[in-house]
C-alpha cells in the first residue's frame, strides 16, 4: 500500500519508505429495510456498524514501545442508505440496460478519536449505460464520483483506486494500469468505457479504458478545471467467459504514466 495514504509527508521522509505492509481487518454489520418496486429499483435504509483495525509493522514508533503502529482501531456507529436501480440483463457482462447506485453514511460515533470525534459522511454514486451496436458487439460506458466530507483527522476513508475486482469493500475503486491500493483522495471522478465482443457463446473479448481525476477537495475546489484531461488514464485488454461457478476473466492492463504493466485476473462469483 502506497504510504503516503497515512502517513504525512513529513513522516515519509523521516520513515525513508514509500510502501507498507498493511493488515487491513474490516467486520460491518447492518441493520435496515429495504423496499423494492419491480425489479429493478431498491431503496435501503438502516444504521451500520464498522470495526476498523488498520495496522502496519513497518513503520514503528520507537518511543511507544511497540511492535506495530496501528492508523485507525475503531468502532464506527454510521446512519445508512443506498439507492438502486438496476436494468442490466447481464450483471457482469451488460449489453443493454441502465445502472445507478449511491452510497450514503453518516458517520455518528467512534470509539477511537474519544472526546476528539467529529460527526463526517461518505457519499459515491455509479452511472452506467449499456447498449448493443451489433448482435456480437456492445459498449457499456460507466461513470463513478465519491466524496467524503470532515473526515481531515481520518483518512481511513478516503478513496483509494487501482487493480481490478467486482466486489470491491468499503471506498476500495478499481483502476486499470495501477496496482491495487496506488491512488488516493477524500474525493474522486472516474470515467470507463468497455467494449465487448462476444466471439461466440459466453465468450468474451473486452477492450477497456478508464480515466480518473482523484484528490481531495475535488468538487469544492474552485481553482480545478473541469475540462482538462484526467490526471490518471489506463487501458486493458481482457478475455471473459461466463461459467456456472460465474465469470472467469484474465486483464492485462497499463497506463502511459507507469512503466509497469499488471495483469488481474477474476474466478468464480464474488460474495
Amino acid at each position: 500500500m502506497s504510504a503516503d495514504i497515512f502517513l504525512t509527508p513529513i513522516e515519509l521522509t523521516e520513515s525513508g519508505v514509500n510502501k507498507l505492509n498493511v493488515k487491513y481487518v474490516d467486520f460491518t454489520n447492518r441493520v435496515f429495510v429495504k423496499t423494492q418496486y419491480k425489479n429493478d429499483f431498491a431503496l435501503t435504509l438502516g444504521i451500520e456498524q464498522k470495526e476498523y483495525k488498520i495496522k502496519t509493522e513497518t513503520v514503528i514508533n520507537s518511543t511507544l514501545n511497540e511492535s506495530e503502529t496501528f492508523f485507525d482501531n475503531s468502532n464506527y456507529i454510521s446512519l445508512y442508505s443506498n439507492l438502486q436501480f438496476d436494468s442490466f440483463d447481464n450483471k457482469h457482462f451488460p449489453s443493454e440496460g441502465l445502472y445507478f447506485n449511491s452510497d450514503f453514511n453518516f458517520y455518528l460515533y467512534s470509539s477511537g478519536f474519544k472526546n476528539n470525534f467529529s460527526e463526517f459522511s461518505v457519499l459515491s454514486a455509479d452511472l452506467g449505460y449499456a447498449r448493443r451496436l451489433t448482435s456480437k458487439l456492445s459498449v457499456n460506458i460507466l461513470g463513478e464520483a465519491g466524496a467524503s466530507f470532515n473526515t481531515k483527522k481520518n483518512r481511513s476513508f478516503d478513496f483509494i483506486l487501482g487493480g481490478y475486482s467486482n466486489n470491491f469493500i468499503n471506498n476500495f475503486k478499481s483502476f486499470y494500469g495501477y496496482d491495487y491500493l496506488s491512488i488516493n483522495a477524500s474525493s474522486f471522478l472516474k470515467g470507463t468505457i468497455n467494449v465487448d465482443y462476444k466471439i461466440f457463446k459466453k465468450n468474451h473479448l473486452l477492450l477497456s479504458a478508464n480515466f480518473a481525476n482523484v484528490q481531495d477537495n475535488l468538487f469544492t475546489d474552485v481553482d480545478f478545471d473541469w475540462f482538462a484531461f484526467p490526471a490518471y488514464t489506463g487501458y486493458a485488454l481482457g478475455y471473459g467467459i461466463e461459467t456456472f461457478l460465474g465469470p472467469i476473466e484474465a486483464k492485462y492492463t497499463w497506463s502511459p504514466e507507469l512503466s509497469k504493466h499488471y495483469w488481474f485476473f477474476n474466478i468464480g462469483f464474488w460474495f
